[in-house]
């Protein structure tokens, strides 16, 4: 047999008493689909109220899309690359720009050779005990 046949007979199959208590399910509301052994359209949870419009979705994938293409500019083949004769700009610029602050240079303390021998005597280790 063919399977639209086998589909024709399962219809006539189903007794008319099956398909009226389908029909009269109980109504959506405080307990009706909590007291039915199967699940039924009532069960179904509403839609979430915070979920983003497929616009909001869209203006996101282009912009997360557009922040890409910039990253792959910024590092393009080259971009790091140094002509030739400017790495001696290049080195005395990064070299004052590495340059330390003049006060960090200069000692906080006026006397340094009393700050290195308490230095020295804290970090000496303390005598035996004999005993």
């Amino acid at each position: 047999m063919t399977k639209a046949l086998w589909i024709a007979l399962a219809a006539v199959a189903v007794p008319p008493p099956a398909v009226w208590a389908m029909a009269a399910s109980p109504p959506c509301g405080a307990g009706g689909a909590a007291n039915s052994a199967y699940p039924t359209f009532c069960s179904i949870p509403r839609t979430p109220r915070d979920v983003r419009s497929p616009a909001a979705f869209k203006a996101s994938v282009v912009e997360i899309r557009r922040a890409g293409q910039r990253v792959m500019r910024d590092t393009a083949p080259g971009t790091f690359e140094l002509p030739i004769g400017d790495a001696d700009i290049f080195s005395r610029s990064a070299r004052a720009d590495a340059a330390a602050p003049a006060d960090v240079l200069t000692p906080l303390q006026p006397d340094t050779a009393a700050f290195a021998s308490d230095a020295r005597r804290e970090a000496s280790p303390p005598a035996k005990v004999r005993r």
